[in-house]
């Protein structure tokens, strides 16, 4: 037998712990039960949007590439610094005009 939480995540039997969300089996009882003891619905709830009690905190331990896949990506993440790069030269350029502009009569 399984159960599902509150995040829409079908947990089995002997989990301890949502998959989705992190959440307890007690807490998701204590959360259903208080859905259940109040009359009124708040609006977040109208909209399906739940509130979870605490931060979930993710470690990732493995990322599942193939070499060519990883490759590409260096590639294309090599690539997408480039435009950063030339900002970061413009930026140092420009300040370093203003400042020899400025203090320019000091050095000489």
């Amino acid at each position: 037998m399984s159960w599902e939480c509150a995040c829409g995540i079908t947990n089995r039997d002997n989990a301890t712990k949502c998959g989705g969300c992190g959440w307890t089996l007690e807490q998701l009882n204590e959360y259903k039960s208080s859905l259940e003891n109040k009359n009124v619905k708040s609006t977040e709830e109208d909209k399906g949007i739940i509130k979870f009690p605490k931060q979930i905190d993710v470690v990732v331990t493995d990322i599942n590439m193939q070499f060519g896949s990883m490759v590409l990506f260096m590639i294309k993440w090599a690539l997408a610094s480039i435009p950063a790069a030339l900002i970061l030269f413009l930026i140092f350029v420009l300040f370093g005009g203003l400042l020899k502009g400025c203090f320019g009569a000091l050095i000489r």
